[in-house]
């Protein structure tokens, strides 16, 4: 299969190699097609099978995390508290580094997303970012992450 160069690629197909991908033909609101150096960027990142892997390993890191989290310890701290729950502050360090860690693997699965969607497009068209059944929890599970980032900051 010969090279094609990028101004004979139709709208929305990217080259992978010797393989030719569809993908919406515009994302973010029709600034980035697929003449886009960025967004051919990160299609060929997204697409890269050591990306899913990379990925797949935070996802059972973050699970392993999350797993060996002391409730016991940080149970006087929450029974005293208004709150019903241990605030960060008073949280044990060993429970504190796992809450630091969380949040950078929420960071991850932040930027996960957004190259996805930004290499997919978010909803119009075909074969976009909501399209997939695991983008969808992906997306609810990244934006719920931020609500709970968002009220520990600021609430």
């Amino acid at each position: 299969m010969t090279q094609l160069s990028t101004k004979e690629l139709r709208e929305g197909e990217f080259q992978l190699k010797k393989r030719i991908i569809q993908r919406a033909h515009t994302s973010l609101c029709c600034k980035f097609d697929n003449k886009s150096p960025a967004r051919r960027s990160a299609v060929l990142i997204t697409e890269n099978k050591w990306f899913d892997r990379a990925v797949l390993t935070c996802i059972l890191l973050n699970s392993l995390v999350m797993s060996v989290f002391d409730f016991e310890k940080d149970h006087e701290c929450a029974s005293k508290s208004k709150f019903s729950y241990c605030e960060f502050q008073n949280q044990s360090s060993y429970n504190s580094n796992l809450h630091i860690t969380g949040t950078v693997f929420g960071f991850i699965f932040t930027l996960e997303a957004c190259l996805k969607i930004f290499a997919l497009g978010f909803c119009q068209g075909k074969k976009t970012y909501l399209n997939t059944g695991w983008n969808v929890l992906d997306f609810v599970i990244v934006v719920c992450g931020l609500l709970e980032f968002a009220n520990e900051q600021f609430f």
